[in-house]
């Protein structure tokens, strides 16, 4: 299996199911963090997911 292509807001907007989860993210202002190369969970920076 192949992992999907594109940052997490791609993925997302092109699946019906996933609206509500979009609209969420755009009202609380973590679209453009969403969109970044890698997501950080500690702060120690380690990549939690890399795309």
């Amino acid at each position: 299996m192949m992992p999907p292509k594109g940052d997490i807001v791609n993925i997302v907007s092109n699946d019906n199911e996933t609206s509500t989860l979009l609209s969420f993210a755009v009202t609380a202002g973590i679209v453009g963090a969403l969109q970044q190369r890698a997501l950080y969970v500690n702060q120690n920076r380690k990549p939690w997911l890399s795309v």
